[in-house]
C-alpha cells in the first residue's frame, strides 16, 4: 500500500510540476512585448520546472548509485557544511565526518550574535528546500532564531554523531599515491578521506582597521563578531561604531536607548532599501498556522518572493537606465525620511551607482542618525588614543566603548585552511593569480576537493540557500558519476577553469559592482570580481544542473575500469 502512495504521490508531483512549466512557457510568450530580461527569466523558469520533472522521472526511473564506500571530511558546520552532510547520509554515505571549529554548529549565525543581527532577505526564503520552517517568528529572522533552525535541522537529520566541535583544521594535503586528503587538525588528529569538501563560509575571518594606536585604548574595543563574549553592558557608556556596512546598520538602533552617545563613524555612505520597514515586523500567527498545515502555500509563497527578488535584482544591479530609475526612487524616499534633518541628508545620499556597494536594508537605521544622542562622524578616522578616537582635523572623540562593524576577510574566509594539492599547489596563493574555481566549486590541481560558496558565488540579491543546496547537488552528482565509473580522483581541467574565469569577468562588466566610483568587499587586490554571482540564479542553476567529467574534468580511474 505505501508503495502505492508513493507512486501515487509521485505522479501528482511530476503532474504540478508540468503544469507549472506549461503556465511559466504561456508567461515568457506573453512577455513578447515586455523587455528582454523578462522574457528570458520566463522562458528559464520554464526550462527549469521542466527539467525538474525530467529528474524527477529519471530518479524514479533509475536510482543513483550509492555512496556507501565514500571517505568524506567536510570542514564547516554551518549552512553548507550541515546541508552537505545530510545529503551524503541520504545517498547511503557512512563515512563522512562534519569538522567544526566553534563550540556548537551554526557558522555565521553563531559568530554573529550582536543586537539586531538577522538575515538580509525574507525569512520565507531562509530554509532549506526539504526542511521547511513554517514558525519563523519575524519576515527577517534573527540570529539566534536561525541558529535554533540549525540545531533542529541536525536532530531530524541525525547529524550530531557525525559532527566534531572544537575541531579546527590545520591542513589538507593530497596524497596523489593514495588518491586521499590528509587532513591534520590543530590538535594533531590525522584523518584520511578520498574527498575534502570545504564549507568555512565567506564571513568568518573578522577585519580590523589598520589604525595607529588601536591597541592603545584603554576601554572595551571588539570586532562585531565578537559581541558575545567581549561586549560590556552598554547603559550609560559613550560607544563608537566604526563602520557603517551591514553589521553597523542593524547594531544602531538596538543600542541608541542604552547608550549614552552613539558615535556613528562612516567612510563611505550606503544605499538604502526599504526605508522607514520594520526588519523585525511579525509574522501574524494565522499565516505561521496555514504554511505548517498546507506546505505548499508556503512553497508558494517562496517562489514568488524568489521570483520578485531576481526581477528587482535586474534593476539595480544591472548598468543601464532601469539602475538609474530605481536609484532616483530609493534616493527620494531617503531624501523624505531625513526631511527634517539637512545636515544628515548631504552625509547619507552616496555618490556612487546603485550596486556598487552592497545594498543595505534601512531598517531603522536613518530614524536612529536623527536621535539627539547619535552622532554620525564622516571625518576621516587619524588615529585612536587611549581615551577615543582622533579624527582628522586633530578633534578628539571621548569614548568607553570601540566596535569595529569593518566587516570581514572573504578571500581569507573561503580559504580558511590551509590546502595543498597537487604537486604542492597552495590554495590560498593559487587564487592571488587565478581567483576562479570551475562553477565556484572545483579548482585545478585539487582533486576531489570541492568548495561552497567558492569564488563568484555568493549573492548581494536573493537567499544564499539558493546556491547551497545547487552545489551541494553538484558534489553529490560528481561523486554518484564517479562510483558509478569506478573514478577514483577528478579535477577540473586548466582551460575549463580558465574559460569559467573569463565568462564571470565578461558577465560582471554589464553590473553595477564592478563600477570604478566605490571599492566593495566584492572586489579582489586587482579590483576584480572575486565573489558575486554576476547573473540571475536560474541561470547559475542551469550551468550547474548536471556535472559533465569528459567535458570538464580530468579523471584518474580505478584498476582495470579505465
Amino acid at each position: 500500500m505505501s508503495r502505492v502512495l508513493k507512486y501515487i504521490d509521485f505522479v501528482a508531483v511530476l503532474c504540478l510540476v508540468e503544469v507549472a512549466a506549461l503556465a511559466s512557457v504561456a508567461y515568457a510568450l506573453s512577455c513578447c512585448f515586455a523587455p528582454a530580461p523578462t522574457a528570458c527569466l520566463a522562458v528559464g523558469l520554464g526550462g527549469f520546472w521542466y527539467l525538474q520533472g525530467r529528474r524527477l522521472y529519471a530518479a524514479w526511473a533509475e536510482p543513483p548509485p550509492s555512496l556507501a564506500k565514500v571517505s568524506v571530511v567536510i570542514i564547516g558546520g554551518g549552512f553548507s557544511g550541515l546541508s552537505l552532510g545530510a545529503q551524503l547520509q541520504k545517498a547511503g554515505a557512512v563515512d563522512f565526518k562534519i569538522f567544526e571549529a566553534a563550540h556548537d554548529i551554526g557558522g555565521t549565525w553563531l559568530a554573529n550574535q550582536y543586537p539586531g543581527a538577522r538575515c538580509d532577505v525574507d525569512s520565507d526564503l531562509y530554509s532549506l528546500s526539504y526542511f521547511q520552517n513554517p514558525a519563523w517568528s519575524t519576515r527577517r529572522a534573527a540570529a539566534p532564531e536561525i541558529h535554533a533552525y540549525l540545531k533542529r535541522f541536525a536532530d531530524a537529520e541525525n547529524l550530531w554523531p557525525k559532527i566534531q566541535l572544537k575541531t579546527k583544521v590545520a591542513d589538507a594535503v593530497w596524497d596523489d599515491a593514495a588518491h586521499e586528503w590528509v587532513v591534520t587538525t590543530e590538535a594533531g588528529a590525522v584523518h584520511r578521506a578520498a574527498y575534502v569538501i570545504s564549507c568555512c563560509g565567506a564571513l568568518r575571518h573578522a577585519i580590523l582597521p589598520d589604525l595607529k594606536g588601536r591597541d592603545s585604548f584603554k576601554g572595551h574595543a571588539f570586532h562585531s563578531s565578537q559581541w558575545g563574549a567581549a561586549a560590556p553592558d552598554l547603559t550609560g557608556k559613550r560607544v563608537a561604531i566604526v563602520g557603517t556596512g551591514a553589521s553597523a546598520v542593524q547594531i544602531v538602533p538596538e543600542i541608541t536607548d542604552a547608550a549614552k552617545d552613539v558615535y556613528v563613524f562612516q567612510r563611505t555612505p550606503n544605499w538604502f532599501l526599504g526605508v522607514g520597514q520594520k526588519a523585525e515586523k511579525k509574522v501574524p500567527w494565522v499565516e505561521r498556522q496555514v504554511y505548517a498545515y498546507f506546505p505548499w502555500v508556503q512553497r508558494a509563497s517562496q517562489a514568488l518572493k524568489f521570483l520578485a527578488m531576481e526581477l528587482m535584482a535586474l534593476l539595480w544591479l544591472v548598468t543601464g537606465s532601469n539602475s538609474e530609475t530605481f536609484r532616483a526612487l530609493i534616493q527620494k524616499d531617503m531624501e523624505e525620511i531625513m526631511a527634517d534633518r539637512p545636515d544628515l541628508l548631504k552625509k547619507v545620499i552616496p555618490d556612487y551607482p546603485l550596486g556598487c556597494k552592497r545594498l543595505l536594508l534601512a531598517g531603522d537605521f536613518l530614524k536612529a542618525l536623527k536621535k539627539p544622542n547619535v552622532h554620525l562622524v564622516t571625518d576621516a578616522i587619524e588615529c585612536v588614543t587611549p581615551d577615543g578616537i582622533r579624527v582628522r582635523g586633530g578633534s578628539d572623540v571621548p569614548l568607553d566603548v570601540i566596535v569595529y562593524a569593518t566587516g570581514f576577510d572573504i578571500e581569507q574566509s573561503i580559504c580558511g585552511f590551509k590546502a595543498v594539492g597537487r604537486g604542492g599547489a597552495v590554495l590560498r596563493d593559487r587564487f592571488r593569480t587565478h581567483p576562479t574555481a570551475l562553477h565556484g566549486i572545483t579548482v585545478p590541481r585539487f582533486p576531489n576537493f570541492f568548495i561552497c560558496l567558492g569564488p563568484n558565488t555568493v549573492l548581494a540579491h536573493n537567499s544564499v540557500l539558493f546556491m547551497i543546496e545547487r552545489q551541494a547537488t553538484y558534489i553529490l552528482d560528481c561523486l554518484r558519476q564517479m562510483a558509478r565509473g569506478g573514478v577514483v580522483a577528478v579535477e577540473p581541467l586548466e582551460a575549463r577553469a580558465e574559460a569559467w574565469q573569463q565568462r564571470m569577468s565578461e558577465m560582471s562588466q554589464s553590473r553595477n559592482f564592478v563600477s570604478t566610483a566605490c571599492q566593495g568587499w566584492y572586489k579582489n587586490a586587482d579590483g576584480g570580481n572575486f565573489i558575486l554571482w554576476p547573473s540571475n540564479l536560474v541561470h547559475y542553476w542551469w550551468l550547474t544542473r548536471k556535472v559533465d567529467l569528459l567535458r570538464d574534468y580530468a579523471m584518474t580511474f580505478a584498476p582495470g575500469r579505465q
